[in-house]
């Protein structure tokens, strides 16, 4: 199986780091030492990015009755459930909102 273009660069990102951003490293694998610092300097803030675009997509409403709604462009979609040991359901009971 081909790897696809993201495997690519961050197998290319992992080796610029693992060789300490080295000018020789790059020149040998044909890749431009500007272009790579760069990546390193903007990598922290693109996995941040990645990872709350991802939460924006899944996010739902707390419902006064204690419950959670998912919503999607503004319009609630269906009742979710949720795991009884999760964080938000302990912070229900604490809040009172949960029996």
């Amino acid at each position: 199986m081909m790897p696809n273009i993201l495997q690519l660069f961050h197998a290319a990102y992992n080796a610029f780091m693992q060789y300490g951003h080295s000018f020789p490293w790059c020149k040998g694998h044909a890749l431009s030492f500007r272009a790579m610092s760069r990546a390193v300097s903007i990598w922290p803030q693109l996995k941040q990015q990645c990872l709350v675009s991802r939460y924006w997509r899944n996010r739902a409403r707390w419902i006064a009755d204690g419950t959670y709604q998912s919503v999607r462009g503004g319009k609630v979609f269906q009742a979710l459930n949720i795991h009884p040991n999760s964080m938000f359901i302990r912070k229900c009971k604490l809040l009172g909102h949960f029996p």
